[in-house]
């Protein structure tokens, strides 16, 4: 229990002090279903996000506003990716990303930068050459040693009619997908890419939208709402948040998984220790006189101390021995429900050990002191 505990409580503090490589903070969320009634085809799905950009844009303490098929956080679409010369067969292993469609003020409202090349522009229309902007890490992974700029990439490329992407744009590594929802550790996480491209290339049905604003976002709100009215009163924004619950959200079982695993944890190391206290008390207590004895030998404090103490010691180091092996394979198991793999970190299994030794020494220390306490004099009396 208390290395489940170590492994709980340190997996949740690593997440989140994991960077993200997005700025969550000051930003407000909303989404948006096109129905296909109204909006069936992509030029109409496109008009809809031109006409509602400046509405948003022109709200008092906007500073910029992204569009996206999914933000980030709240689960990407993960496809596989091909570069020219990959085999595409159907059993053939291909590499995946993270993919969305994005426009540019996507990258101002999360604070991704550039690393090469562009940002998606008035260039990247519907009709235009279909491109793409990628990951630092995508890049590095797809082309090492080479710029990736000009570069050619497709998602689903199995399906015959995926088309061609140019990459036009680098840009930072960030976390994207909620990795709870996706079961993916952030360890694991780190290593996918990003493949992003342009809105007006790929529109959505389902429109998700976010407001980087100055102080509280909150009030936003319903500004949001009466901009989304006056393009289209039929449609409503639901998951209409601030982005810092979608990152409290993604952590929250963490957090009380390893709140549960803490309090399991103290009540067990509290049972060990009132254990420990009771076999150490009880055994001194018979022994009593036999460390009368001893003092009235010559026996210094000292010496009863380590003899009373040794004794508890060997039962927790003997439970240790065979505890770890144990905790190992539980640890391991716990780590697969984790959002950043900490069952292999020693440290815990040092704390864990030293923990339980403290608290051996804690609970033998009254005994010890009671046993000090017994008059040499009078165990020989009774001798």
């Amino acid at each position: 229990l208390l290395v489940g505990s170590g492994v709980a409580i340190r997996s949740s503090i690593t997440a989140q002090e994991t960077p993200l490589g997005i700025a969550v903070d000051s930003v407000l969320t909303g989404r948006i279903g096109l129905f296909t009634s109204s909006y069936p085809d992509d030029a109409s799905r496109e008009r809809f996000v031109e006409a509602l950009q400046p509405r948003l844009s022109a709200l008092p303490g906007v500073t910029s506003v992204a569009f996206a098929s999914t933000l980030p956080l709240m689960g990407y679409e993960r496809q596989e990716y091909g570069k020219v010369g990959d085999s595409t067969d159907n059993d053939a292993h291909l590499p995946q990303a993270w993919s969305s469609s994005v426009n540019n003020g996507f990258f101002d409202v999360f604070g991704i930068a550039l690393r090469e090349g562009r940002m998606f522009d008035a260039r990247d229309s519907a009709n235009a050459i279909p491109v793409a902007i990628v990951s630092a890490s995508l890049a590095n992974a797809a082309w090492p040693g080479e710029s990736a700029i000009g570069k050619r990439v497709r998602l689903s490329p199995k399906d015959e009619s995926s088309e061609w992407l140019e990459v036009v744009g680098v840009v930072s590594n960030s976390l994207q997908a909620d990795y709870l929802a996706n079961n993916v550790t952030i360890a694991a996480h780190r290593g996918d890419g990003n493949i992003f491209r342009p809105i007006a290339q790929n529109p959505p049905s389902f429109v998700s939208v976010a407001l980087r604003g100055d102080g509280d976002v909150s009030a936003l709100g319903n500004g949001f709402q009466e901009a989304v009215r006056a393009v289209d009163a039929d449609l409503p924004v639901y998951w209409l948040r601030p982005m810092s619950e979608w990152r409290d959200r993604m952590f929250w079982g963490s957090d009380i998984l390893a709140n549960l695993f803490a309090v399991f944890a103290a009540f067990a190391l509290l049972l060990a220790v009132a254990g420990i206290y009771a076999v150490l008390a009880f055994d001194v207590a018979q022994r009593s006189r036999e460390i009368g004895v001893r003092r009235a030998l010559g026996a210094n404090t000292r010496g009863v101390l380590s003899t009373v103490l040794r004794r508890g010691v060997i039962q927790v180091l003997i439970g240790i021995a065979i505890g770890t092996p144990l905790a190992l394979v539980f640890g391991r198991a716990l780590d697969s429900m984790m959002i950043a793999g900490t069952a292999a970190d020693p440290l815990i299994y040092f704390g864990v050990a030293g923990v339980l030794l403290l608290a051996v020494i804690a609970a033998a220390l009254i005994p010890a002191r009671r046993a000090l306490r017994v008059d040499p004099m009078v165990a020989l009396r009774s001798e």
